[in-house]
């Protein structure tokens, strides 16, 4: 591949890159049910959905795993869990695959192989007067498709670029080199962030309105006869 066509191909990943951003921004505004989401709060939704330590938000920009919990006193009747699933598959685009059993709903999607497709367990127990629901997802999938797909596609196929602008300064080169994959790195933080507030958001937002739906049914299940 010529120099210029490797020019051309690293442009495309740029616009590519931005246009990616750009999304990232929308799915945040929308999560918040339109209301302009600033960084602060994304972060904050990802500290509390944190459930893999701190290592991958030091190295990857943000966890690796989300989970968010909520315990209400009462038992959730499984009259409402149709109205638990309807609201899941809505959140999600997707039908997923539901189990049902005394006491206990999980509703789940497994990732497909084009890493649009998110991996996602929702639990819901009831049991000894105590409804506990449980979201988890897991964004290894996301982590491959920007490390893997943007990292290497931009960093490893565009390398040509900064060493062929330094060609002029053979010293030159090994700062080009670092001043490009360093870049890449950080354009790939930046990316998995912004997709991981977006998980991070609509799982906590999906929490509050599935707690709402299991309070109200509560609130209206007879109590227990002494």
């Amino acid at each position: 591949m010529s120099y210029r066509d490797e020019l051309d191909a690293a442009h495309a990943r740029i616009a590519a890159l931005e246009t990616d951003l750009a999304r990232t921004q929308r799915e945040l505004t929308e999560a918040k049910g339109g209301a302009l989401v600033k960084v602060s709060g994304g972060d904050q939704a990802l500290v509390r959905g944190n459930a893999g330590g701190q290592a991958a938000p030091r190295w990857l920009g943000a966890p690796a795993q989300l989970r968010f919990e909520r315990e209400l006193d009462g038992e959730c009747p499984a009259d409402a869990h149709t109205e638990m699933i309807e609201l899941m598959r809505r959140a999600f685009g997707v039908a997923g695959t539901t189990t049902v059993l005394p006491g206990s709903l999980a509703w789940s999607i497994a990732g497909g192989q084009n890493n649009l497709t998110p991996t996602v367990n929702i639990y819901v127990t009831a049991r000894r007067g105590k409804t506990k629901l449980t979201l988890e997802q897991r964004l290894g999938q996301t982590i491959g498709a920007i490390y893997g797909g943007v990292g290497g596609g931009v960093g490893g196929g565009g390398v040509a670029l900064p060493i062929a602008a330094a060609m002029l300064s053979p010293f030159a080169v090994p700062v080009a080199l670092v001043a490009w994959f360093g870049g890449t790195y950080a354009l790939c933080r930046r990316l998995y962030r912004g997709r991981a507030q977006v998980h991070a958001t609509r799982l906590e937002k999906l929490l509050g309105e599935l707690t709402e739906i299991a309070a109200e049914h509560i609130a209206k299940t007879p109590a227990p006869a002494p």
